[in-house]
C-alpha cells in the first residue's frame, strides 16, 4: 500500500511541477529574472483566468503530491519501526528500536540495525532487512 501511495504522490508531484514549468516558460519566464514576474501574472489572472486556473491547479497538486510522498514514506517507517519492536519483544527484549551500528560497512559507514535492549541478555543488533512485515 505504502508504494502505491508513494508512486501516485510522486505522479501528481511530477505532473504539476511539469504544469508549472510549461506554464512558466510559456509566458515568457525562461528567463530567471523574469519567474516571479510571470507567477505573479499567472495567478493574478492578468494572463487569462484559463491560465490562473491552471496555475492554481499546478500549486495546489504540487503541495498535495508532496505531502502523500511524505505520509506514505511516513507509513513505511512506521511499519518499519513496529517489526522491529515486535522482533525485539519476541526475543525476550523490552524495547526495540531502529538505529545505527558501532560497526561499519566495507565503505566505512555505519549500518543500519534494528537494536533490541532491556532483556535477558546483552543488548543485540539485527539487520532490519530480515524483519517480517509488521502486522
Amino acid at each position: 500500500m505504502q508504494n502505491k501511495m508513494l508512486m501516485v504522490g510522486a505522479t501528481i508531484f511530477g505532473i504539476s511541477v511539469l504544469l508549472m514549468l510549461i506554464l512558466l516558460f510559456s509566458q515568457g519566464g525562461a528567463a530567471k529574472s523574469r519567474q516571479i514576474g510571470v507567477l505573479g501574472d499567472l495567478l493574478s489572472g492578468r494572463l487569462g483566468g484559463g491560465l490562473q486556473a491552471a496555475a492554481i491547479v499546478a500549486l495546489v497538486g504540487s503541495g498535495l503530491g508532496a505531502l502523500i510522498c511524505f505520509g506514505a514514506v511516513g507509513r513505511a517507517d512506521g511499519g518499519r519501526r513496529q517489526a522491529c519492536q515486535n522482533a525485539c519483544a519476541e526475543r525476550g527484549y523490552q524495547k526495540g528500536r531502529l538505529g545505527l551500528s558501532e560497526s561499519r560497512d566495507a565503505a566505512g559507514r555505519p549500518l543500519k540495525v534494528c537494536r533490541c535492549s532491556g532483556g535477558p541478555e546483552k543488548d543485540i543488533e539485527l539487520d532490519p532487512t530480515t524483519l517480517p512485515a509488521a502486522k
